[in-house]
Parts: C-alpha cells; sequence; structure tokens
C-alpha cells in the first residue's frame, strides 16, 4: 500500500505519511493522547506491542502503568537469586501459583523455576 501511489490516491493517504508498525501507532496515539492531556491509568495491548521493546521503555518512561501480552519465549527482566536476568516469560509464569480455582492457562501449568541463565546468573 504504502509503494502504491494509486492506491494512496483511493484511501486519501497524504504523500508524506509512511508506513509505521502497530507498536509504533500505538506510540504515536499515546504520545498525543498524553500531550493532549487524557488521563489513562494503564495502557493494555497484545503481543505485537507487547514483543517491541521501544513501546515497553516508551510506556515506563512515561510512568504509564501497563499491562502488555508477550510470547512465550519473550525474554523479560526479573529477579534471580543471582540477581537481574533475561528469562522467558514462560518460566516466570511457571513459578507462579494456580489461578484461583486451579485454572492455568494452556502450556502453563505451575512448575518450579529452573537455575536463571543471562547476565548476573555467573
Amino acid at each position: 500500500m504504502v509503494a502504491d501511489p494509486g492506491r494512496r490516491a483511493a484511501a486519501h493517504v497524504p504523500a508524506d505519511v509512511g508506513f509505521q508498525t502497530k507498536p509504533q501507532l500505538a506510540q504515536a496515539m499515546l504520545q498525543r493522547a498524553a500531550e493532549a492531556g487524557v488521563p489513562a491509568g494503564w495502557v493494555t495491548a497484545d503481543e505485537v506491542d507487547g514483543g517491541d521493546a521501544r513501546l515497553r521503555a516508551f510506556l515506563e518512561d512515561h510512568d504509564l502503568a501497563y499491562v502488555l501480552a508477550v510470547k512465550a519465549t519473550q525474554p523479560l527482566w526479573a529477579a534471580s537469586a543471582q540477581g537481574p536476568a533475561e528469562v522467558p516469560a514462560r518460566q516466570l509464569v511457571a513459578g507462579l501459583p494456580p489461578a484461583p480455582g486451579g485454572a492455568v492457562a494452556p502450556g502453563m501449568a505451575p512448575r518450579a523455576l529452573g537455575p536463571m541463565t543471562g547476565p548476573g546468573s555467573g
């Protein structure tokens, strides 16, 4: 679409508008909302947005609380016995107690956290 002038014209997309990823669009919308003084208690998003480190950093930098879905393999920073370490999300979830009623997300059965690897695990 971006490289097709005919489709751009038919969709009324201005020539100066370029391609942006979904997380880039989300960040731009959140920035405009913040500048306009729109109150936001917290931000939620799917794993496409949750997997984007720049969007997560933007939310942190702007002190916005958030709940973002991430892929089970997404490396996230967590505290370990050896200090901060990058840990796959599924490993963090595995160490959580079961939800009330024993419900567990598919493929996320609780189990003990194994040894952590990554920075600081020396």
